[in-house]
């Protein structure tokens, strides 16, 4: 726009009537199906318990199953119709990233998909709606828990899918480096603990050779000044060292004994 130009003010149209009414209408019918006017009264003083009011929500919303189903129908076909797209277009590409991680790739990573990447008649795509309810995903874990324990055979990758915490196989892979990345840490501890306790006894029968080297050593220097050995105390019964042998640091039978004979008279 140039300095003399002027530009009108446009004023959107107004909302078809008949489409306000709808909307007021579906509005009104969604409040009244989940029960949310019903559990705006509850008050909190009340102490009622999360079970409870979980149980009134989904009382109230078995009444929108009709309409979760045909919701789950229609985003299904318009998948279906989306990939036709593609096939019938003439070098159409679509990009797309991933919600999850694969054994193909990781979350986020971007994706080219053309009509050549697919057949149509192997295409299977469902959809289903589920609930972000804290509760209803402990009961549903609590039924699948239930299911395996009564011996059916379900696999785990399965409920984890079912209970959308995940690619099956991508998790399993994940907590299977996690084991082994746990095995190798506790080899490692022991490993070191072995080697530390190898070590502590490696130290202590040093420091009993040492002492008994020491030990032979002052008896070796004492017979070669020829002094007195030290007495052995090892034995109480005899005092005064080994026997009746002075030679080894022993005592004479009088001394040793009094009272006793004298072998030598």
């Amino acid at each position: 726009m140039t300095n003399q130009e002027q530009a009108d003010v446009m004023i959107p149209p107004p909302i078809d009537s008949a489409m306000r009414e709808i909307a007021a209408a579906n509005s009104a019918k969604a409040g009244q199906t989940t029960g949310i006017k019903g559990l705006s009264s509850i008050e909190a003083g009340n102490n009622v318990m999360y079970s409870s009011i979980q149980a009134v929500i989904k009382l109230h919303t078995t009444n929108l199953v009709p309409y979760i189903r045909t919701a789950e129908k229609a985003n299904a076909q318009l998948a279906n119709i989306a990939f036709m797209w593609l096939q019938q277009g003439d070098g159409y590409t679509e990009v797309g990233y991933r919600t999850r991680d694969t054994e193909n790739g990781n979350k986020g990573d971007g994706l080219t998909i053309s009509g050549s990447d697919f057949d149509p008649d192997d295409l299977y795509i469902s959809c289903k709606i589920v609930a972000n309810s804290t509760g209803d995903k402990m009961q549903e874990a609590n039924f699948y828990a239930t299911l395996r324990n009564a011996g059916a055979h379900i696999a785990w990758k399965e409920v984890l899918e079912q209970l959308s915490l995940g690619n099956g196989d991508v998790l399993e892979a994940e907590w299977i480096d996690e084991q082994a990345l746990t095995t190798a840490l506790q080899m490692k501890v022991s490993t070191l603990q072995a080697k530390l306790q190898q070590k502590v006894k490696e130290q202590d029968a040093q420091l009993q050779m040492a002492i008994a080297q020491k030990q032979q050593a002052d008896v070796a220097a004492a017979q070669g000044q020829g002094g007195e050995v030290p007495p052995d105390e090892s034995n109480p019964m005899i005092p005064g060292g080994q026997g009746m042998n002075a030679a080894m640091g022993g005592e004479p039978t009088a001394t040793a004994m009094p009272g006793a004979t004298s072998p030598v008279q």
